[in-house]
């Protein structure tokens, strides 16, 4: 019988070739994760809605902005270039930033501003989280228009916890005013009334059917000076959608063979914007399903959504999944974000999905304009079958990821989404779709503006999907009003406010200012003095009937400050936010910076830590990283303060932030390495000391 020897050199190998699949076990996971680069550029670009042509600010020239897209687990750098006009900061809502809040972005709380002209890298890892969030300029009002959706698709090989979608698609709320949002509010602190209201509501940045100029066809490219005789040799109908930075525009007749005039007509589109104002459009294939990831990017509007034809279930809120349930009616306040799905079940056709306002305040002015999308079956009776429908419209097949300058909405009719296709991220979603031909599409049931039981009812259905471990016992506690207040003035053109003053807004009393020479974290974390305080009221100065709408005036008047509420690394913190009726009760988003947090009650009134205990869900309550608090009522809300830093805690109704309708919250480090902030970056933007 044959004998093999098997060497030591032979065995060391198979030794090491053990160890290493071994270890590549435990390194797997870490392996795939990847550092996702992007460049934002913020810039002004030409647009053109509700008939009129402006100039806005936006991201790489998209409005919406880019979408980011990564994976659990990635780390994350953005650079923000600023060739605006105005300084700007980017804050990436919802993600918690682990100890490091020089990534977080709003202004002055954790960074000076990137002036005009400069640029500051945001670095960040994701860690234990995935859903749709969002990022928006956290300077001014800027935000009104600089913003995108910012998807976390689970680790690779991670299911989601819900059947796979065919599709997904993203519809991002938003606000329009015919005129530059930051003079609408520099109006208003001149003034002291508050701002004017916008003029209408967008879905992925097209107002829909309902308005002037929003059902028209795309513009003629009609015989001028500046076309060079190409009109006759190109196709007269030409839609752009917004990308001009990248040349993308949409041809329905294809350009004629001649590269040269090719050339020189995208430059000619790039000078002279060529936008007209279109319906955005979901295309969808009968049985299957799509994931419609709802962003509520609106300044000042909470916002019903509804689809005719359709039940949606919910999934997820705030990034967060939540245990299942149908609705015909989605509620999202400025902030939040809704994942729904919607099988294509109904008889193959077109099917508005529609949004407008839920004003909760009484006697207060809104936009009352309804904005529409078209949910569109591909093949259905009268609806466009052009490849150039479903490329614009930018669906994502399957749930890929996709932000490749290749694979953007702007390209041409047809082109494929779903992987990244280059370092440099680019959006893929459009905001309009030229296939407008075919059936009038159904209408969906929206409620009225103030239905406050279809809110609360939408509201109290979101649970988390398995019971939790909610933290306890409670350690530090802070009840806080929210709501308006009214500073007395010298009557004249600088005190436009109601009765004769000046309109602002409080938490506890205390009416938030900004520092505008150096960050709170900088000031923090540099031992700066005499930037704030740490002295914010864990209590009202006063307890009276909150919610009555005959408050003494004597109490409407809040103080100005810059307060801080210092909390201890490891505490568990319980929040009451209780809503007031001075001046009008309204419903007020709050979103907590650096946290999800776990919403054990709302209810209506005034709270009343005895009577409102037994209300407390301490099962299966959701997380969340903005709260509506119920018009006229109260949220309590409690998580675990393992996140150092300094971070704002505010309404994400930016009418009532600039008012002074918001706090921080200034978490000290622990006692380990891992449980303090992170040292600030070499490029953070330099402060006017």
């Amino acid at each position: 019988m044959a004998t093999t020897t098997i060497g030591p050199v032979t065995m060391r190998l198979c030794f090491f070739s053990a160890a290493a699949l071994f270890l590549l076990c435990f390194l797997l996971p870490a392996a795939v994760a990847e550092e996702r680069f992007y460049e934002f550029v913020v810039q002004e670009t030409l647009v053109k809605r509700l008939c009129n042509t402006q100039k806005i600010i936006t991201v790489n020239g998209q409005f919406p902005g880019p979408t980011i897209e990564v994976y659990d687990g990635d780390t994350v750098a953005i650079r923000a270039v600023n060739m605006a006009r105005y300084n700007v900061t980017l804050h990436w809502h919802g993600l918690r930033q682990l100890r490091n809040g020089w990534a977080d972005g709003p202004e002055f709380v954790t960074q000076c501003p990137i002036r005009p002209g400069g640029s500051y890298t945001y670095r960040f890892a994701i860690q234990g989280q995935e859903g749709t969030l969002w990022w928006h300029a956290h300077s001014s009002w800027l935000r009104a228009t600089v913003h995108g959706a910012l998807l976390i698709r689970p680790r690779p090989g991670v299911p989601y916890p819900f059947p796979k979608p065919h599709s997904e698609f993203p519809i991002i709320l938003a606000e329009w005013w015919r005129r530059d949002p930051i003079a609408v509010l520099r109006q208003s602190m001149i003034t002291g009334a508050p701002p004017n209201v916008s003029d209408a509501i967008l879905i992925n940045g097209q107002p829909g059917d309902f308005l002037e100029c929003s059902a028209q066809v795309p513009d003629l490219v009609k015989p001028t000076k500046a076309t060079f005789g190409l009109e006759k040799s190109i196709p007269t109908v030409v839609y752009s959608i917004g990308r001009r930075d990248e040349r993308c525009i949409v041809l329905f007749r294809c350009l004629q063979r001649d590269k040269m005039k090719r050339q020189r007509f995208s430059r000619l589109l790039t000078m002279h914007a060529v936008a007209v104002t279109e319906t955005s459009i979901i295309p969808v294939a009968a049985g299957e399903t799509t994931l419609l990831r709802i962003i509520n990017a609106a300044m000042n509007t909470e916002l019903f959504v509804s689809l005719a034809g359709h039940k949606m279930t919910v999934v997820a809120a705030d990034a967060m999944y939540t245990k299942p349930f149908e609705t015909t009616v989605v509620l999202l306040g400025p902030g939040q974000t809704t994942d729904v799905l919607v099988t294509a079940h109904a008889a193959p056709g077109r099917y508005y999905l529609a949004a407008r306002a839920y004003a909760s305040a009484q006697g207060v002015p809104f936009d009352n304009t309804t904005a529409t999308a078209i949910f569109q079956y591909k093949g259905g009776a009268g609806c466009p079958t052009t490849a150039g429908g479903a490329g614009a419209a930018g669906a994502v097949a399957g749930a890929g990821v996709g932000a490749g300058a290749a694979g953007g909405a702007g390209a041409v009719a047809g082109a494929g989404a779903g992987t990244f296709n280059g370092s440099l991220g680019r959006s893929k979603y459009s905001g309009g779709n030229p296939g407008r031909a075919g059936p009038a599409p159904m209408l969906p049931y929206l409620p009225a503006y103030n239905d406050t039981n279809t809110a609360t009812a939408f509201s109290n259905s979101i649970r988390n999907p398995a019971p939790v471990k909610v933290p306890g016992p409670v350690t530090q506690e802070v009840f806080t009003t929210v709501g308006f207040g009214l500073f007395n003035c010298m009557p004249g053109p600088f005190c436009q406010g109601p009765n004769n003053t000046r309109f602002g807004a409080s938490m506890n009393n205390v009416s938030f200012q900004l520092p505008n020479t150096v960050s709170l974290l900088q000031a923090h974390y540099h031992h700066i003095p005499g930037v704030f305080t740490d002295d914010f009221p864990p209590m009202p100065p006063v307890f009276f009937d909150f919610t009555s709408q005959n408050v003494p005036r004597a109490l409407w008047q809040p103080v100005k400050g810059t307060k801080l509420y210092r909390v201890r690394y490891g505490a568990v913190v319980q929040i009451v936010f209780q809503d007031t009726g001075i001046f009008a009760a309204e419903e007020h988003p709050m979103h907590i910076h650096g946290y999800h947090f776990y919403v054990l009650a709302t209810g209506f009134g005034n709270y009343d830590p005895v009577r409102d205990a037994h209300k407390f869900n301490l099962v299966d309550p959701p997380s969340r990283n903005t709260i509506g608090v119920p018009v006229g009522g109260w949220a309590v809300v409690r998580f675990v303060a393992d996140n150092p830093g300094v971070w704002l805690v505010h309404c994400h109704i930016d009418a009532h932030l600039t008012g002074g309708l918001g706090m921080a919250l200034l978490v000290e480090d622990g006692e380990a390495e891992l449980e303090a902030t992170m040292a600030p970056p070499l490029d953070l933007p330099l402060c006017a000391l």
